[in-house]
């Protein structure tokens, strides 16, 4: 067995460690060997870190056995020493070693690994916790992020289910599960999801706005008005509201309804980006483009990563014939955007169409296709008016 540190004895060496002071000799097991291999990890110095935690946790250590717990700190001081692959074996030769110290282990091992962007090891390492111990919130919702980051939306809401099974009252959980609901095609059950969860936090601006944009997500437009109604009483200063119901009358051309939906918005932030960009949605439709040229440009100087704002500004440069001005909102559009912008990515070819003089661009069936699916997508009836067409 490996001997214990007496106290007075740890507190000496690892005062020396944080001196710096390393080369004192491992006499008393794997303990020793470690507060060392710290020491030297704090000053940088990885290869005699490395060196002293191989030492204190190889087949037998320096004197027996080594205890569980050694090897927990060996995989932080490893994690520090850039040993990251066998910082995590470190971890899981911990949880092995001693069934009570494992949720501790296998936490700082998908910690780790979630830092190093190495999603898979994270996920399968909070999926064991979570089986391990079902009851445990934590590891449900860990794996619940993980899982929607990687957008494997079906193990997401798995685990979003279990966690409210395990806590029913999570409107946080609820309006996560909405948002994976929404992804996975079940419109009405996002809906109803993202309702419980505004209406379990009655009062947040954040919650309403969130259930308004998984109402416009399924096309549940009665279940956005709702919402942005109700943000828009809790708060008649924020513009956000307004300008989601003028939105909400866009969607369906009533531009009087519009205009009048973000007037409080207008009068109280004129200059605000969300609100110019309304402004000019409305100028395009109305065939006023270059006034909406100006507002977009105002927009995007507060805000240069409005997607939206970029593709409002390619369909206006698109209507006044401004080719190479269109495909630089474009441009910009998916690579200065906050997001994937289905509009931005319809215009592309329609723009290469009216950009060709000789009328001899063609594009393959399998565009056309994609264009009335992104239609049908972004219109309420798109599709049917197409079919009609």
């Amino acid at each position: 067995m490996a001997r214990r540190l007496e106290p007075s004895r740890y507190e000496q060496l690892l005062a020396a460690a944080e001196r710096g002071d390393c080369d004192f000799e491992a006499s008393a097991g794997p303990w020793t060997c470690l507060i060392a291999a710290y020491g030297h990890a704090r000053k940088g110095e990885y290869v005699p870190a490395r060196a002293l935690v191989a030492e204190a946790t190889g087949p037998a250590g320096p004197a027996g056995q080594v205890p569980a717990f050694a090897h927990l700190v060996a995989g932080m001081i490893l994690y520090v020493c850039r040993d990251h692959a066998l910082s995590l074996e470190a971890f899981d030769r911990a949880a092995a070693a001693e069934p009570r110290l494992a949720a501790r282990a296998l936490n700082a091992k998908a910690r780790r690994a979630g830092r190093l962007g190495w999603a898979p090891e994270a996920r399968e390492t909070f999926a064991d916790l979570a089986v391990n111990d079902p009851r445990q919130l934590r590891w449900r919702l860990e794996s619940l992020r993980l899982a929607a980051r990687a957008e494997d939306f079906e193990e997401a809401r798995g685990h979003a289910e279990a966690a409210l099974d395990l806590e029913p009252g999570l409107a946080r959980v609820q309006m996560e599960r909405a948002g994976i609901l929404a992804q996975l095609g079940r419109d009405a059950e996002a809906s109803a999801a993202a309702a419980e969860a505004a209406e379990a936090e009655h009062g947040s601006m954040a919650y309403l706005l969130e259930a308004a944009r998984v109402g416009l997500e399924v096309g549940d437009y009665a279940l956005a008005r709702r919402q942005f109604e109700a943000a828009a009483d809790l708060d008649p200063d924020d513009v956000r509201p307004p300008a989601g119901l003028a939105s909400l009358a866009l969607f369906v051309s009533d531009l009087a309804g519009a205009r009048s939906a973000l007037a409080p918005a207008r009068a109280h932030a004129p200059e605000h980006p969300l609100v110019l960009r309304t402004e000019a949605a409305l100028d395009v439709l109305e065939a006023h483009y270059d006034a909406a040229i100006d507002k977009l440009e105002r927009a995007l100087a507060a805000r240069p990563d409005d997607g939206e704002a970029h593709t409002w500004l390619a369909e206006a440069r698109l209507r006044l014939g401004d080719y190479e001005g269109v495909y630089e909102a474009l441009h910009d559009a998916t690579m200065k955007s906050d997001g994937f912008h289905l509009a931005a990515w319809i215009l592309r070819p329609l723009a290469t169409i009216a950009d060709d003089d000789d009328g001899d661009t063609a594009l393959e069936a399998s565009r056309f296709r994609e264009i009335v699916e992104g239609v049908a997508a972004l219109v309420p009836g798109g599709r049917a008016e197409l079919e009609s067409a």
